[in-house]
C-alpha cells in the first residue's frame, strides 16, 4: 500500500522514512489489532472503528489540519469514541510532543490497550516516539515496537525508563 501522499496531522510536510509504498499486508496476519491511518491504511476484516475527537474548538494556534482521527479495529464491533484535546500537545493533561510528527495522545491509546487482555502482547510495527509501549507499560501488558528511523528509537527508549518510584520498597 502507497502512503506517500499521507499528509501528518501538524504542519510537518516532510515524509516519514518508510511510509513509501511499504506493503502492509502483514498486518492482516494478527486476528485483534487497532490500526490508525484511516484513510490511508484501510483494515479489509474491520469490525469496528474507534474516533479520536480532537475537540478542535480549542485550537487557537491553527496547527490542527483535522479535527478527528480514526482507526479501524477487529477488537469490537461498532463505533467509540474517545474525546482527547490535542492541538500539538495534550492541553487537558500536559503531556507535550515529543518530536514524532503523528504523536498520538497517551490517554488515548490508554483506550486501545485497555481494550486487550491482561496477558496479551502488544505489537506497534510503527513505534514512533514509543507511546504505544508507555501505554502497555503503564497498565502491565507486554509491548513489541518497531521503527525505522533511530532518533524516534532514542525517545521512545528515554520514555520507556521512565519509572515511578516503589513506595512499597521504603
Amino acid at each position: 500500500m502507497n502512503l506517500a501522499q499521507y499528509k501528518p496531522a501538524n504542519k510537518i510536510d516532510t515524509p516519514i522514512i518508510g511510509d513509501d509504498g511499504m506493503d502492509l499486508s502483514f498486518l492482516w496476519l494478527y486476528p485483534n489489532r487497532i490500526i490508525f491511518g484511516h484513510p490511508y491504511i484501510l483494515d479489509p476484516q474491520a469490525t469496528g472503528w474507534l474516533v479520536w475527537d480532537k475537540q478542535p474548538g480549542i485550537d487557537t494556534d491553527r496547527t490542527m489540519t483535522s479535527p478527528v482521527e480514526m482507526a479501524s479495529t477487529t477488537v469490537w464491533k461498532g463505533f467509540r469514541l474517545v474525546r482527547c484535546m490535542w492541538a500539538g500537545y495534550l492541553r487537558d493533561g500536559g503531556e507535550e510532543r515529543l518530536g514524532h510528527p503523528t504523536q498520538k495522545p497517551l490517554k488515548v491509546i490508554n483506550y486501545c490497550v485497555n481494550k486487550t487482555e491482561p496477558n496479551s502482547l502488544i505489537l506497534d510495527p510503527f513505534m514512533g516516539s514509543g507511546t504505544t509501549l508507555r501505554a502497555a507499560k503503564n497498565l502491565g501488558r507486554k509491548a513489541i515496537g518497531i521503527e525505522i528511523e533511530e532518533k524516534y528509537c532514542e525517545i521512545a527508549a528515554r520514555r520507556m525508563a521512565q519509572t515511578v518510584m516503589n513506595l512499597e520498597a521504603i
